[in-house]
């Protein structure tokens, strides 16, 4: 079963220079050869999402475990921060991580807020 056919050399040709090879320039494709071809694409291209998908799976880290902390009468998002960050680091930075973790507009809390806290770093 022939699936491909080109063209005679002789009428139209490129010359690629390299060990006097000469590749006709038109190349023409059946159906058959077009189906196959599609197949061939669609196989390589799910077993490339296939590897991709199982590298992501096992390459992941575990998922980073939050606390959530219930806002009380008089809690401040400084007071918060400071419980959570570890000797010698900066509380603002802390500050910053909850803010943008809890997606949060603003210093303001309401009682019973739930904030999630990221891990200490």
């Amino acid at each position: 079963m022939t699936t491909l056919s080109t063209q005679p050399a002789t009428r139209r040709s490129v010359d690629l220079g390299v060990a006097g090879i000469v590749v006709p320039s038109r190349v023409v494709v059946s159906a058959v050869g077009r189906r196959v071809a599609g197949r061939v694409v669609a196989l390589v291209m799910a077993v490339l999402m296939g590897i991709g998908l199982v590298a992501t799976v096992v390459g992941a880290d575990a998922p980073l475990e939050v606390e959530t902390h219930s806002v009380r009468a008089g809690d401040t998002l400084w007071a918060i921060a400071a419980n959570r960050t570890p000797a010698g680091g900066d509380v603002r930075a802390t500050v910053a991580e909850i803010v943008r973790h809890n997606e949060l507009s603003g210093a303001d809390l309401r009682v019973g807020q739930v904030l999630e806290l990221p891990p200490p770093r």
